[in-house]
């Protein structure tokens, strides 16, 4: 059994790898986030061996509610533990999954003495302590509540798979008698169809985006994401010729810098909802730079994994985050990117131009991740890897 709250099109492609293989999957995800996530449905090119379960709450999830999503995410919890009390697997991995939810799923496989494998996307715990420890006491406490938390979660883990080296630094303080797996996330190649490769495509069309030089990101928008860097380049958008910059997100940044956009008449600044997996791809096509936000606080415990998808598209990446960044270490040692420190604004832009005004070096940038995609995002290899891990479990 997989469970993904946060429905990763390269996580479901493990599961689907994993059915192939001849093992039964049981693929589980939580339907009621706006996020952008993969199709979950059932298809005939779907592995036999693969099931598909697509839960919901019986309510709207409030996601910006904080204690009234503790409570919904504790019943979601309960909900997987019944899940995995009926279908009894050998094993049970559990990805993106928020601790609130989490430590119901590891009871349920303690009491039923399930492996527990805890495949650890961010430190959450680490997160929410720095992010908002700063504030007064009591998110002082609530930071470390979940700290203490997540911390419990590991070290009752039977086995841990870490999407990054320096995770493993991090950890070093937990007490965890047993070994951290270091698996590296990876993009889902889009498949050899050249309409899915071209910036002249039915999406690029429909925004008149076609003959445009786009910026373009699309992902999450959170604490440790600075709006303030796209808010800067949508302004100096305005004074560049057939220059846009796409942003495609949703939740309660996005609004605000919806709002942010309107009132200042920035007209070259189109804001869309997350797409369909379909349109998502042909969007990528239409980018010219891709864009990453993360902020120096958020470097420790996040790895943004919207980088590999750009890379899978074969687009050239401008990345604000800490030079220590796995993702930023990525794309520069490959040669797939630029990148700018997260405070900097003026650079960013500087960089953003740099890449819009020279179509050479964005062309030789993305053939350059498109490479290291190939190379490295092979499916088959991937998912021994994890097989490996789960039968040590």
């Amino acid at each position: 059994m997989i469970h993904d709250f946060g429905r990763h099109a390269f996580i479901f492609q493990l599961s689907c790898e994993l059915a192939r293989c001849g093992h039964e999957v049981h693929h589980l995800s939580f339907a009621d986030d706006k996020t952008p996530c993969a199709p979950l449905q059932a298809t005939k090119d779907h592995p036999a061996l693969l099931n598909i379960h697509t839960l919901s709450l019986p309510y709207t999830y409030n996601k910006d509610n904080f204690f009234l999503r503790k409570v919904q995410l504790m019943h979601y919890g309960k909900i997987l533990a019944k899940k995995i009390y009926h279908i009894k697997p050998d094993v049970v991995v559990a990805s993106t999954t928020p601790p609130d939810a989490q430590r119901y799923m590891q009871q349920q496989c303690h009491k039923q003495n399930i492996p527990f494998v805890f495949w650890l996307q961010d430190l959450f715990g680490l997160a929410v302590y720095n992010l908002l420890g700063q504030k007064n006491w009591l998110f002082a406490a609530i930071g470390k509540y979940y700290l203490n938390m997540e911390k419990k979660l590991l070290q009752k883990s039977n086995a841990i798979i870490c999407i990054s080296e320096c995770f493993q630094d991090e950890l070093c303080d937990y007490q965890l008698n047993k070994d951290l797996h270091v698996i590296h996330n990876w993009g889902a190649l889009p498949s050899d169809n050249p309409l899915l490769l071209n910036k002249d495509n039915p999406w690029s069309r429909h925004y008149n985006l076609h003959e445009q030089c786009v910026f373009m990101y699309s992902g999450t928008l959170g604490m440790k994401h600075d709006c303030e860097l796209l808010l800067a380049l949508a302004r100096a958008c305005e004074s560049e010729k057939h220059t846009r910059l796409v942003i495609i997100s949703e939740g309660l940044k996005m609004e605000k810098l919806r709002q942010q956009v309107e009132s200042e008449s920035l007209h070259g600044t189109l804001l869309l909802p997350f797409q369909s997996d379909k349109d998502f791809i042909l969007a990528l096509a239409t980018a010219d730079v891709t864009l990453a936000i993360l902020s120096n606080d958020a470097s420790r415990f996040s790895v943004p994994s919207k980088v590999l998808n750009y890379m899978c598209a074969g687009n050239p990446t401008l990345i604000a985050a800490p030079k220590s960044n796995q993702s930023v270490q990525m794309l520069l040692s490959v040669n797939a990117g630029l990148s700018v420190d997260s405070d900097n604004t003026d650079d960013f832009i500087e960089q953003a131009f740099t890449l819009s005004r020279n179509e050479k070096l964005r062309m030789q940038l993305g053939k350059n991740a498109m490479t290291y995609a190939k190379q490295h995002f092979d499916i088959q290899k991937i998912a021994c890897t994890f097989l490996k891990v789960l039968k040590q479990a």
